[in-house]
């Protein structure tokens, strides 16, 4: 991002197209404003991180994974079980 000017409301800037799909602009025109305060917001947020917090997320997510995989089989298990008593009460 490149500033080009001072205005009484803000700054023009001149951005590639990364920076503005990164943005989530799907598609810009002339004219288009763009609130970057969420960007920044979730700059700070990763700023703020250090490498234990990530390490400490990372094994928060394999520990959810790990449940969601056991939750999964065993609804699996009851779904057959449900299908098996279903067709034993229609015989």
């Amino acid at each position: 991002m490149k500033i080009i000017a001072n205005t009484t409301n803000g700054h023009i800037c001149e951005l590639s197209n990364r920076e503005i799909r990164l943005l989530g602009v799907s598609s810009p025109s002339i004219g288009d404003e763009v609130d970057l305060a969420k960007a920044f917001d979730t700059l700070d947020g990763l700023r703020s991180l250090s490498r234990t917090n990530l390490k400490n997320l990372s094994y928060e997510i394999s520990k959810l994974q790990t449940k969601y995989a056991e939750l999964e089989a065993a609804y699996d298990k009851t779904m057959l079980l449900d299908n098996i008593k279903t067709s034993e009460d229609n015989k």
